[in-house]
């Protein structure tokens, strides 16, 4: 017969159907250049398709301590505050090794754009709509990596390795980094 249950046998495929499930995942990241502490918090959504491929949006709020040069004041403001805001959004392609086992291995791609801006403001309160915009930058950032994964519990799982991250325009934020990661979906 031809066909079964299950639908047709053909020459690329098996009888098992495709699976496509999501996942919401915290993000963090880490590192050190220059005896400064830089890193992340984002998130990303994903899409995993037959358990070994997820792809989907990601973003995430860039911290760092950087000893820059101080922005000039412009008249006028010398008692208000400088605040910097550091951000990137792209997208996520990872790849999974051994998939349904309890430990495997994944490998991130991530490939985005993101800027790094300095407003200054009267108060040190987070939103001030009252900001004037001193200076803002644009970057295109990459990275990539391994991360050894845990399923900890069903729809459950925590990563943890290391990866390369390269930018444009912002030669500190360009290196290996430790990164982290915890999912929760189906897989």
């Amino acid at each position: 017969m031809a066909q079964t249950e299950q639908g047709s046998y053909t020459i690329f495929s098996d009888r098992s159907y495709s699976q496509v499930n999501t996942y919401a995942s915290f993000d963090g990241s880490m590192f050190y250049v220059n005896e400064a502490l830089i890193g992340s918090v984002g998130g990303t959504v994903g899409l995993t398709i037959n358990h070994a491929f997820s792809i989907g949006p990601t973003g995430a709020y860039i911290f760092e301590s950087t000893n820059e040069p101080v922005l000039i004041i412009p008249p006028g403001y010398h008692n208000y505050v400088i605040k910097k805001y550091f951000w990137y959004l792209g997208m996520m392609m990872e790849s999974t090794l051994f998939p349904r086992a309890p430990l495997h291995i994944t490998i991130p791609m991530m490939i985005g754009g993101g800027q790094r801006s300095y407003h200054i403001q009267e108060t040190n309160e987070m939103w001030n709509y009252y900001a004037q915009s001193l200076s803002c930058e644009n970057f295109f950032i990459t990275s990539v990596g391994a991360r050894l994964e845990i399923n900890i519990a069903d729809g459950f799982r925590f990563s943890i390795g290391p990866s390369y991250k390269y930018a444009t325009n912002l030669t500190f934020l360009t290196g290996f980094s430790l990164d982290m990661s915890i999912k929760i979906g189906s897989f």
